[in-house]
């Protein structure tokens, strides 16, 4: 069974790896979309960039601006990341009880 786990941690980096890096695609491109076609009204995305690197944005709701920032600590845990080290916690699991061996958990 530890082989099994071993081999679906791999299967599931891989599609953690292929979700974030087509999450990336989508967010570049309608960066890009906005950019070039909606540079004066629309900054959801080029604001959310900010947002993700700590820096202040503003938002207006009715003729209301409100200040945001991302705090340092939810910008050291990066999602991708934490979904990585998860992986490898489970991964790290499965070669230990392959290498201890025949260890049952119930």
């Amino acid at each position: 069974m530890p082989i099994v786990g071993i081999i679906l941690c791999g299967l599931w980096f891989l599609l953690a790896k292929c979700g974030f890096n087509n999450h990336r695609y989508w967010i570049l491109s309608a960066r890009e979309l906005e950019e070039n076609f909606l540079r004066n009204s629309v900054k959801t995305i080029s604001r959310g960039g900010d947002f993700r690197d700590g820096k202040k944005i503003e938002i207006k709701i009715g003729d209301k601006p409100k200040q945001l920032q991302m705090s340092c600590y939810a910008r050291l845990l990066r999602d991708e990341w934490i979904s990585y080290f998860f992986i490898g916690v489970f991964l790290a699991i499965y070669v230990v009880k392959y290498k201890i061996g025949g260890i049952e958990v119930i």
